[in-house]
């Protein structure tokens, strides 16, 4: 993660990454929240495309894990879906 903060700052560029691996989410941290975007289906299975920040459940989910814990267990995609499990 230090790597691509530091060549997108010595570049001048922005640097967009895919992943589903938890320990690159967690290594992200809170300070990134702002940049990183979910991408899930909605309720009619329609793509979307949601700032993980817009997430109204986040503060309470946070208070029980790191985002790519969160991420691995379903907790961010059943917030996102308003599903009741996984809280």
């Amino acid at each position: 993660m230090n790597m691509l903060r530091e060549l997108g700052s010595e570049q001048n560029i922005d640097v967009i990454i895919t992943t589903h691996n938890p320990a690159l989410l967690n290594a992200a941290g809170t300070s990134m929240i702002p940049f990183i975007t979910v991408a899930h289906r909605d309720d009619n299975g329609q793509s979307k495309l949601t700032l993980l920040e817009d997430i109204e459940k986040l503060p309470k989910l946070l208070s029980s894990g790191n985002i790519g814990e969160l991420a691995a267990d379903g907790k961010i995609e059943s917030a996102l879906s308003g599903r009741k499990d996984n809280e």
